[in-house]
């Protein structure tokens, strides 16, 4: 079939007309069917043919609207269901990415934590190795304090680190 009518028979408005020419279709044998049944016993073959076009309009129009209502539902089921697709496509990345973030944050968590416990190794070391001359220099300015033969800016100056060494 050429593209140009598979086009317009693939469209809105092909798929109503081949909806409503079925349904009309139908409804027409279904008539013709009853009226050939009928006039073989009844004599008001005018009568009948008048009714039954009547019928068969009236039908015709009720299928076009239910037609239109059909191909519109057809049509938005058709959307939702395009729109669902693509939402769970892009709720599947994002719930990818999150999996990423977190695998990422719980390298760097892990980084960090063998980071933290160096540093504290280090501070550990780095304080016993401040600690020792501390240590001599607080007992050094005890004793220059209690000595009775420095003068006064010496001596304030001692106690000074003294005071230093106790925080």
């Amino acid at each position: 079939m050429p593209q140009p009518i598979y086009a317009r028979l693939n469209s809105q408005l092909g798929h109503y007309l081949g909806v409503f020419a079925v349904s009309a279709g139908l409804v027409a044998l279904v008539l013709g069917l009853i009226y050939l049944q009928t006039t073989a016993a009844v004599h008001a073959n005018e009568l009948l043919a008048d009714v039954l076009w009547k019928v068969f309009f009236a039908l015709t129009i009720i299928i076009g609207v239910v037609a239109w209502l059909f191909v519109l539902a057809q049509q938005s089921r058709r959307a939702a269901e395009a729109e669902t697709r693509r939402q769970t496509t892009l709720l599947i990345q994002e719930i990818d990415a999150h999996k990423r973030t977190d695998a990422e944050l719980q390298r760097a968590k892990e980084v960090a934590e063998s980071a933290n416990l160096a540093k504290s190794r280090y501070v550990v070391g780095l304080s016993h190795e401040l600690r020792s001359p501390l240590n001599a220099i607080s007992g050094y300015a005890q004793l220059l304090e209690q000595d009775d033969s420095l003068q006064v800016r010496p001596r304030e100056q001692v106690r000074v680190v003294r005071r230093s060494a106790d925080h």
